[in-house]
């Protein structure tokens, strides 16, 4: 239980102000929160079970402590990337009405971001059921809050407070990982 919830919260962090959240605020706004809702339900599904899986059969193949450590160096790459900003940084096209367009359009938004590495982390640590438990819950819950807030988080929270907070999270998450990796060896 305790890494479905630790898995939720990691996701949860890593979506804030992320490309796919930000595209289902988008979405949103522009057309309506029921198709979007469908959408980030169904992404947050599909890319977190892929992370997952990944993950957990790299975790598989690893000792705990070579888990820690590769847990812990992800973690530490994500917290880079997210005090540095998104690589990606166009907002995706959202000219489409239908459901289908929006669960393609969160799906580019999300395919190698910094939450499907982190779900990998978390499936090598943790294996893949519950990293893929959790990991789904969070993005689902981030997805959400984009959808409920809507184009009004921009008013509130500037990119950079989000930026600086999800890294402090992810390095933070990272030391964690390196100090269980560094007492088991």
């Amino acid at each position: 239980m305790e890494a479905i919830a630790l898995s939720a919260g990691v996701v949860f962090v890593a979506e804030l102000g992320d490309k796919s959240q930000l595209a289902a605020l988008s979405l949103a706004a522009r057309r309506g929160w029921r198709e979007v809702v469908v959408a980030v339900l169904v992404v947050s599904v599909v890319t977190t079970s892929l992370s997952a899986v990944g993950g957990g059969v790299i975790g598989a193949a690893l000792s705990p402590v070579a888990r820690a450590w590769l847990a812990g160096l992800v973690f530490l790459v994500v917290a880079v990337w997210s005090w540095m900003g998104s690589p990606i940084q166009a907002e995706p096209e959202v000219a489409s009405r239908s459901r289908l367009a929006a669960i393609g359009v969160l799906v580019v938004a999300e395919l190698g971001d910094k939450t499907m590495f982190a779900t990998a982390g978390l499936g090598a640590e943790f294996g893949a059921l519950p990293a893929w438990i959790g990991a789904s819950v969070g993005m689902a819950a981030a997805g959400l809050l984009a959808v409920a807030i809507g184009a009004r988080v921009g008013r509130w929270l500037s990119p950079q407070t989000l930026r600086v907070a999800t890294s402090a999270v992810f390095l933070a998450v990272a030391v964690s990982f390196v100090v269980v990796a560094v007492s088991s060896t």
